[in-house]
């Protein structure tokens, strides 16, 4: 008797269990830590290379502003090109360059990351007098919110802001002087 209630138990268990996962991989291309140590950011014009990036391009980049106007060390952000650029800044541009709309019912069906949904982007660093400063390709993606099912909880919007938001803390460790990627053991 006490088995088949443990059934239920496990079952449930097995549903819920954490088969999901929000994750940003930065994948450093052509970027040196920082010279010295900037403490304003410009967000220039961020492109939306592919189809679907199109309409997720104004959530990401939200995202990237509150991301960088969350940074205690960044003590100024400015939306759009200004001219002249302030003195102390960092001109970012990119574009979202790979949108996988994932697919729900593998989400649902399969999980384990099957059908997880996921956004890319190319991002340049440059100085006020237009030098650059580097590059780098980042992507985050949702594999699902309800562990093995993996039935979705968040919409590609929200998944744009929130890699808008991931990118804009790698920017602000680079201008720390610390790497893009975050170390394996700093939580998210």
């Amino acid at each position: 008797m006490r088995k088949l209630l443990l059934l239920p138990v496990l079952g449930l268990l097995l549903l819920t269990s954490a088969c999901t996962s929000n994750q940003i991989d930065l994948r450093e291309a052509n970027i040196a830590p920082a010279q010295r140590l900037y403490s304003e950011v410009v967000v220039g014009d961020i492109e939306s290379g592919v189809a679907p990036a199109a309409g997720l391009a104004p959530f990401f980049r939200q995202g990237l502003l509150n991301g960088l106007r969350d940074q205690s060390a960044i003590t100024r952000v400015v939306d759009g090109t200004a001219e002249p650029l302030p003195a102390e800044a960092v001109l970012v541009t990119g574009a979202l360059t790979e949108v996988d709309l994932g697919n729900a019912a593998a989400r649902i069906i399969i999980g384990f990351g099957a059908g997880a949904q996921s956004i890319s982007g190319k991002f340049d660093l440059a100085d006020v007098d237009g030098t650059s400063l580097g590059s780098f390709s980042s992507s985050q993606n949702y594999q699902g919110g309800a562990g093995i099912g993996g039935i979705s909880h968040i919409s590609m919007e929200e998944l744009a802001e929130r890699f808008g938001n991931s990118v804009a803390a790698a920017i602000a460790r680079w201008m720390r002087g610390e790497p893009l990627r975050k170390p394996a053991n700093e939580p998210n």
